[in-house]
């Protein structure tokens, strides 16, 4: 191409047009866009073979340079009769030739690559025998390095005076040929990304959301893309910051589990970091550890996903500091698909606990619902066998077949107990407790439970530790877990019981909670049981060696705090449970004394209104009653009690009522009688023990309570000491 001359507009296509004899010299004409440009001007002749009337002077004005990037053209005229040529100087220059050389053929394809020497021979071939038109490209050695040459040849036929002339020029393409050489092998490279990008995305471990599998698989594909020394992906942790390997390659099984880095802060875009030189490595602060020998330059990608970081990819290579623009946003890419996928897993997670939630609390009010109908039950096979006893001389043999039936049920009635606390419907007496001291004192306790080829190892780091919980359960939960790992270790192991505050974002919602880890170096849990741990009576221990309700009591009692219990990992080398109560603001309270036993008091045949729908409960009840002296009102309802009430004329001192009645209520019942009867004391009983409507009626109506099942002996206490209360708060009457 040439840049116009004086100042004219850009040439684009550039055609010559012929060349002109003058008395002293030639001169070029080219036609660009309908306008005549005459190049050059009269030079003196220049090695002349031929009378000088022959001579050319082909030399350009200064200033002819391609317009692209500053190179010249050379020019050559070629007489193919005689064999005649004359080279402009720029030619010279081009192609490395001396000035005083005579312009030939074969020096011209002396400088030309030995395998382009073939193409510029037939180029020249048919522009001299066909129509004199030709153009080739061709590689020259030009001071021991390769250059592109265009030529381009077109013909001026021989007139009267002149003989046939061919003009031609030369260019030098190299930097243009470079240039779409480059593009090509970046097209190139695109697609092989995109490709790969494709794969990746419709790959097993990236479809089904495997967070571990999937970063394999992409580290392996950008090491091998980007001809990278290793590359390596980090998850980071939303509380703390620090960033944990989950996979690299190549691949190092020993550390990959131990490797980890605070990064100074989360990135927001991607960082390139060299080193200073190979005896000044980079700091493993801002790079992280397990840098390959020979990497001198990082590049740090952040993944991001809904505004978060997720984690970094880190890419090494050797001996390098540049990365291409495209290869940075490959790595971007490859980055922030790693992070969909931890953030889809963590949304199936997060699915999969909520259905787990749902779950166990259907079946947390299906317990509820059957340990309320084994207290019936067990109301009346404790009571009847407790009046069978009663009726039974000492030394009869029945006797020890009557204790059997109360053992029995004593069993049934702690299976009940645990249903109970599962469905979280179990009375707790809570208090403001140091968690930490809690443990302090249950660790001597624990000591002695565990093999002596147990190590225990307790770690209080939590502060503070004040929680609000059942104490009593709350250590129950602790021994439970403990005993669990016990038995997950029977050759021996390490127990660790240890403490942490964990302290929601300020962005977040979440609470701050005392958070209490006990794991193990046992067997695990398996994974296809993993999702029923907690459930009632399911375990994988032999008939004889547990009942399944350890872990969904604890899960139940856990709940019951406004707590969560967890599986927070399990691997062939152990299992770990977190306990995760809120943290408490306010002051510790001291243990509360265990309530002293009722006196006996004294009947005098007091009227009393029983109010149970079950009729066996409510058979043993009235019967129970009225043997102790109790004069006893019975119905089956609230509606019949209403009528009874109306019906009896006399005194009514106390309203004994079951809670869960169909139509009305045992509060509401009690509500109708108290309009009627301001002076009547009330007792509510039920099976369920923690249940809303049970306490909200206790506490409504200042009653005491009897929870199921219970024996004739403690139904006869609790209503004496109910009738007492009641005289004790009647106001005096005059006679």
């Amino acid at each position: 191409m040439l840049s116009p001359l004086n100042g004219a507009p850009p040439l684009d296509d550039l055609v010559i047009l012929g060349v002109l004899d003058t008395p002293g010299g030639l001169l070029i004409g080219t036609l660009v866009a309908g306008t005549c440009w005459w190049l050059g001007r009269h030079y003196s002749p220049r090695r002349a073979r031929r009378p000088a009337e022959r001579t050319y002077t082909i030399d350009p004005p200064s200033g002819i340079t391609d317009q692209h990037g500053g190179a010249p053209i050379g020019l050559w005229i070629w007489e193919p009769d005689t064999d005649q040529h004359w080279w402009s100087s720029d030619l010279y220059r081009m192609i490395a030739v001396p000035m005083e050389t005579d312009a030939s053929i074969a020096v011209l394809s002396g400088a030309v690559h030995p395998s382009d020497e073939s193409a510029l021979m037939e180029t020249l071939r048919r522009a001299r025998h066909e129509d004199g038109q030709g153009r080739c490209e061709v590689r020259f050695l030009i001071r021991n390095r390769q250059r592109r040459l265009a030529l381009e040849f077109s013909e001026r036929p021989a007139t009267g005076e002149h003989a046939r002339r061919i003009v031609g020029s030369l260019q030098d393409v190299t930097d243009q040929v470079t240039a779409v050489q480059v593009e090509r092998v970046r097209a190139a490279r695109e697609q092989r990304f995109e490709a790969a990008l494709l794969r990746a995305v419709r790959s097993e471990e990236v479809l089904h959301a495997n967070p571990s599998g999937a970063a394999r698989l992409l580290c392996a594909m950008t090491s091998r893309l980007l001809e990278c020394l290793a590359v390596s992906y980090w998850q980071r942790d939303r509380e703390s910051g620090v960033l944990s390997i989950v996979a690299s390659e190549p691949q190092d099984p020993h550390n990959l589990v131990r490797w980890t880095w605070t990064s100074p802060r989360p990135k927001e875009r991607s960082e390139i970091l060299v080193a200073d030189s190979a005896e000044k490595p980079m700091l493993g602060v801002h790079v992280g550890p397990g840098l390959q020998r020979d990497t001198s330059t990082c590049l740090l990608v952040p993944s991001r996903a809904s505004g978060e970081q997720i984690g970094t990819l880190r890419l090494e290579r050797a001996g390098r500091g540049g990365w291409a623009d495209d290869e940075i946003r490959f790595a971007e890419e490859i980055s922030n698909l790693m992070a969909q996928v931890i953030m889809v897993a963590k949304n199936r997670q997060l699915e999969l606990q909520l259905r787990q939630s749902q779950k166990m609390e259907s079946i947390g009010q299906l317990a509820g619902a059957v340990a309320h109908d084994f207290n019936n039950l067990l109301t009346t096979i404790l009571g009847y066998s407790e009046l069978l006893s009663d009726g039974l001389e000492v030394d009869s043999p029945l006797q020890d077949d009557v204790r059997e039936i109360l053992r029995s049920g004593e069993r049934a009635k702690s299976l009940t107990k645990h249903l109970l606390a599962f469905s979280r419907l179990q009375p707790m007496d809570q208090v403001t407790v140091e968690l930490n001291s809690v443990l302090q004192s249950l660790e001597k306790m624990v000591s002695l439970v565990l093999d002596e080829k147990v190590q225990l190892d307790i770690d209080l780091q939590a502060s503070p530790s004040t929680v609000r919980v059942d104490l009593a359960l709350c250590e129950q939960v602790i021994l439970n877990l403990v005993l669990n790992a016990r038995d997950a270790m029977p050759n021996g192991g390490l127990l660790s019981i240890r403490t942490f505050l964990s302290q929601p974002q300020a962005s977040s919602p979440e609470r701050s909670e005392v958070v209490v880890a006990i794991s193990d170096t046992g067997s695990g849990i398996p994974s296809e049981v993993r999702d029923r741990i907690f459930e009632p009576f399911f375990t994988t221990k032999p008939k004889d060696k547990g009942t399944g309700l350890g872990l969904s009591t604890a899960y139940g009692i856990i709940k019951q705090s406004h707590g969560d219990l967890r599986l927070q990992s399990t691997s062939p080398q152990g299992s770990c449970f977190e306990i995760r109560l809120p943290l408490h603001q306010g002051p510790v309270e001291v243990r509360k004394q265990e309530p002293m036993a009722l006196p006996p008091q004294r009947i005098e045949g007091e009227t009393i209104l029983v109010v149970e729908d079950v009729p066996s409960v409510l058979k043993l009840t009235v019967r129970s009653l009225r043997e102790a002296g109790y004069q006893v009102l019975e119905a089956e309802s609230g509606i019949k009690a209403l009528e009874v009430c109306e019906d009896h004329a006399g005194t009514i001192d106390l309203l004994l009522s079951d809670v869960h009645m169909p139509v009305l209520s045992g509060g509401e019942t009690a509500d109708k009688l108290l309009v009627k009867r301001p002076d009547l004391g009330v007792v509510f009983m039920s099976g369920f023990n923690d249940d809303d409507r049970v306490r909200d009626a206790v506490e409504s109506h200042n009653a005491l309570y009897l929870p199921k099942p219970f024996t004739p002996d403690q139904l006869v206490d609790l209503v004496s000491h109910a009738l007492s209360q009641r005289k004790e708060s009647l106001p005096l009457r005059t006679p």
